[in-house]
């Protein structure tokens, strides 16, 4: 069975070869495979890399949130009926972005 990269850790900042350029982006390694992702699943070849990049830590940060299944399946069904694509992952960041900063509004607002 393939790995679906559920678990992952080792976020770092990594110089890594696009299309002919060099370009900094923040990967994130599998802890059952060992590849490296983009934030949005894009498996990255470990030949493309060329190098760590440094990273003030204090810049990083991970959010771990919890959603029930049925918010979760009605939110992955809207994103993909809305802009026809399978691997939405990036969009469901950006949706639980959107959440935290409304939710830091609200708390600041009471």
């Amino acid at each position: 069975m393939a790995c679906a990269h559920l678990e992952v850790s080792q976020f770092g900042t990594y110089s890594v070869k696009f299309d002919g350029i060099a370009q900094v982006t923040t990967l994130q390694k599998c802890s059952n495979c060992g590849k490296f992702l983009t934030l949005n699943g894009i498996e990255v070849p470990s030949n493309r890399i060329l190098s760590t990049e440094s990273t003030s830590r204090k810049r990083m940060r991970t959010v771990n949130v919890l959603l029930d299944s049925e918010m979760y399946d009605r939110l992955v069904h809207l994103a993909r009926s809305e802009t026809g694509e399978e691997n939405i992952s990036k969009i469901m960041n950006e949706i639980v972005a959107l959440g935290m900063k409304h939710y830091k509004q609200q708390l600041t607002i009471s």
